[in-house]
This record gives C-alpha cells, structure tokens and sequence, in this order.
C-alpha cells in the first residue's frame, strides 16, 4: 500500500492504530478501512451513503479477508452500529458529504467524545 502516495500523508496525522477501534466515515470502497486494519486496528467499521460503494467494499473484503465491516448509512445519520469507538475519520471533504458540518455532532455525541484527528490537504 505505501506504493500510493496518498497513504502516509493521509495516514500520519492518525498515529499508532493499533488495538484501537475505528469509524471510517465515507469510507468508498474500504480503501483507507483496510489499511487501518493492516496496521493493526482492533476493530473497523466503514460506513458510506451509497449501497454500491459499501458492496464493493464488501466484495474487495471477501477477496482479501481483513474482518473490516462495512455498512450503509450517511455521515450525519450514522446507524446504530452498537459499539463505541476510539478514533472516526472521515476522508472526503465535509462539503461534499451528505450533510457537511452537522456531521460532525455525530461524532461528538459519543462519551466520552470520538477523536477526529485532522489530516493535511
């Protein structure tokens, strides 16, 4: 994966995953859910808006079995996944997401409140 350019830039500003567990909101394809799980994250679950995007996701998984979950919801009505979280990231732009910066009271709506680490441009 460090073959695309992308993935340490992205990837630096959330630290040590490890035995973590982590919310990939927008997730797409599960690009970014499956790095996080091969770099050790206890737990992923990716979340998108698109049905499509969520099953692709699930086919690459079968493919490659990493145990991320994949579901589908929009950023700012997340469904109940029924586990808390240590860290959520969300990769694609606030302003193009299904409700832009009310999404961001999902994740703060945790207790205690989920990190969002921010990820340079």
């Amino acid at each position: 994966m460090t073959r695309y350019g992308e993935v340490p830039s992205v990837l630096e500003p959330v630290g040590d995953v490890r035995g973590r567990s982590v919310l990939d909101l927008a997730c797409g394809t599960g690009f970014h859910s499956g790095e996080l799980e091969r770099r050790g994250a206890s737990d992923v679950v990716g979340v998108d808006i698109s049905a499509e995007m969520a099953a692709a996701a699930r086919e690459i998984d079968r493919r490659e079995p990493l145990g991320v979950r994949y579901e589908v919801g929009g950023v700012a009505g997340l469904p109940l996944l029924g586990t808390p979280f240590d860290l959520a990231l969300e990769w694609v732009p606030l302003r193009v997401s299904d409700g832009g910066v009310r999404a961001f009271g999902e994740g703060f709506r945790a207790d205690p409140p989920l990190e969002m680490p921010r990820c340079r441009a």
